[in-house]
């Protein structure tokens, strides 16, 4: 396999209480026009979390109050941007917005279907990974390709949740504020 396209860690809000003792990192991998993401969270924290019940794959919402895995995709000359979620348990969102926070209906009842596939490996405590695949055909170009927010939320055996980004803008957690959006995801060469 070619090196990935990038390796990330990802990083816990300091304002919230979180599990320590883990490292999550993001891998991402062109494959043709799919983005392959893989979430990896090793060390002893992780016995901590838990994690959601195996269900039928397929659409779900409120997936981000517990362990989830999330991406978001933007531009940055645009407002628009979409977001993804993606649960241990195999369920999946996909919503777009017009602006911050501003849900675009329109957008998703005409976007194609792109039903990210995931899968998780939880049979190692102190080493689990989720994989989800995204078909990028018709995300909208930008010239200078798209921005990458990549996070997570991770809900404890308590119930608390901590929530991990690749960048922490505002003083609580917000995944939505553009400047979350902190990594540079250039198109899959043609």
């Amino acid at each position: 396999m070619n090196p990935p396209l990038f390796d990330l860690s990802l990083l816990p809000h300091p304002q919230r209480p979180y599990p320590t003792g883990i490292d999550l990192r993001v891998q991402g991998h062109w494959l043709g026009r799919t983005l392959r993401l893989r979430y990896q969270l090793q060390g002893p924290g992780t016995e901590t979390l838990r994690w959601p019940a195996a269900q039928p794959p397929g659409p779900a919402d409120g997936l981000w109050q517990h362990t989830c895995f999330e991406a978001f995709v933007g531009s940055a000359v645009v407002d628009a941007y979409q977001e993804f979620n993606f649960s241990p348990s195999g369920q999946w969102a996909h919503y777009h917005f017009a602006a911050e926070r501003v849900r675009n209906p329109v957008a998703e009842r005409a976007a194609p279907d792109a039903t990210p596939t995931t899968a998780c490996d939880r049979t190692t405590p102190q080493h689990v990974w989720l994989d989800a695949s995204i078909d990028t055909t018709h995300w909208p170009q930008h010239p200078n390709g798209w921005t990458l927010g990549l996070s997570a939320v991770l809900e404890t055996t308590d119930g608390a949740t901590s929530h991990w980004a690749l960048h922490h803008p505002q003083p609580q957690p917000d995944f939505h504020h553009p400047a979350a959006r902190a990594w540079r995801l250039t198109p899959p060469l043609p």
